[in-house]
């Protein structure tokens, strides 16, 4: 069995580890511009998490977007 610094070591390994997922990410995920993305989340249109200087978004959130769960207000 690999030691659990190993399994962390392989490109993408820790993506599976993270919560949260980047502006960025989740516009290039939504089909969205990144400067829309961040209108709507200073809007309160669309759920985000300021930490520090940026915001994040949770994977749980993107994932009830894409099946539906959640409908957007653009």
């Amino acid at each position: 069995m690999p030691k659990s610094s190993q399994v962390l070591d392989k490109p993408g390994a820790s993506d599976n580890l993270r919560a949260t997922l980047d502006i960025g990410v989740v516009s290039q995920i939504l089909g969205i511009s990144r400067d829309k993305l961040y209108d709507m989340v200073r809007k309160d249109q669309f759920p985000a998490i300021k930490c520090g200087q940026r915001y994040v978004v949770s994977k749980a959130v993107v994932d009830r977007i894409l099946s539906g769960e959640i409908v957007l207000k653009q």
